[in-house]
């Protein structure tokens, strides 16, 4: 993506169009950048739209060493690394939290931690091509990288993301870290040894595989039809024995198919209430995923948050659900 010349000249004159016209072309791509930094979505947005401020008001400063992407990459870069200064790691619940007691109602949200949100695969869409980096562009995006990156501090996990998934050069990094070449290598080292802790190998099994395949679109049908029909036994049948409910922002976790059976039984699915729940397909964090309606009194479905789903060896390995209606607009739009 390369910059025009013209509009460059007419917004260093104080042309605000031009700028706009100069940024925008990137916005999904910083998005998605501040995203893997800061594991919220709505962060995200804020920051880049805090970035292009910033490059606006030192537009004069841009020397054109650099193209006009990177330059825009330091600055949200910068920006995120301010914040992170600020805010303690997002995570799940299972990162912080115990296993809960199914038998328990699920606990109320709670503020005492940040939690990590679901991005959209549609905002990835119409991106520079990825290049042949460690981590491809949808496993950098799905839940489990993004929890892990948590673990490092802040510097870590902008030579990561920068090296590793951008494939920016180390000598980019320490100019935009602003720390030698010899420090930028030491903190990709430790970076990855970490997430080889935190992650595992890389190679695409964090990764559920396309809903369009035929065997996993049986198992979504099957999955949205036993959620809309409050089937817990056809859903339960769907899970491995070791799978993962969550429920961010509530605390509340289990582990295991029959703890979910009692979970789900108790919290959201009612067997006398057919039609609870509506579901309608979208894509997150490089998987299947859901955006939720629930059945209101007046008989009009309301947005209830976004449902995301882990696939592995053909049965469902985690459900991670996001109480949060607002997330759904995101998703949906």
């Amino acid at each position: 993506m390369t910059t025009s010349p013209e509009l460059l000249d007419f917004a260093l004159r104080g042309d605000q169009q031009a700028f706009a016209d100069l940024v925008e072309p990137h916005r999904k791509e910083l998005i998605v950048h501040c995203y893997r930094m800061l594991g919220s979505l709505f962060e995200a947005e804020d920051a880049v739209q805090e970035a292009f401020l910033r490059a606006w008001q030192k537009l004069k400063t841009y020397e054109a060493r650099a193209s006009f992407r990177a330059w825009l990459y330091k600055i949200a870069t910068n920006l995120c690394l301010d914040l992170l200064k600020k805010e303690r790691r997002r995570g799940l619940p299972v990162d912080v939290y115990p296993a809960s007691n199914p038998d328990d109602p699920f606990a109320p949200p709670s503020d005492e931690f940040p939690w990590l949100e679901p991005f959209p695969d549609a905002w990835l869409e119409g991106l520079p091509p990825t290049p042949e980096t460690r981590f491809q562009q949808t496993e950098s995006i799905t839940l489990a990288f993004i929890a892990a990156i948590q673990a490092l501090t802040p510097q870590q996990r902008a030579s990561l993301i920068l090296k590793d998934v951008l494939e920016w050069t180390t000598r980019e990094i320490s100019e935009l870290l602003e720390v030698s070449e010899t420090a930028a290598n030491s903190l990709l080292f430790r970076a990855r040894k970490t997430m080889e802790q935190r992650y595992g190998n890389v190679g695409g099994e964090h990764i559920s595989p396309s809903p369009d395949a035929p065997q996993v679109q049986h198992l979504l049908e099957r999955y949205v039809r036993a959620w809309e029909t409050s089937n817990v036994d056809e859903l339960v049948g769907l899970l491995r024995d070791d799978a993962i409910l969550a429920m961010p922002p509530s605390p509340s976790w289990v582990r295991g198919a029959q703890a979910i059976r009692q979970a789900l039984a108790l919290n959201l699915i009612h067997a006398d209430m057919s039609d609870e729940w509506r579901l309608v397909p979208v894509r997150a964090n490089g998987g299947p995923a859901y955006a939720f309606y629930h059945h209101e009194n007046d008989r009009q479905f309301v947005p209830f948050g976004i449902h995301l789903l882990t696939i592995t060896a053909g049965q469902i390995s985690n459900i991670t659900h996001f109480f949060s209606p607002q997330l759904v607009a995101r998703f949906t739009a």
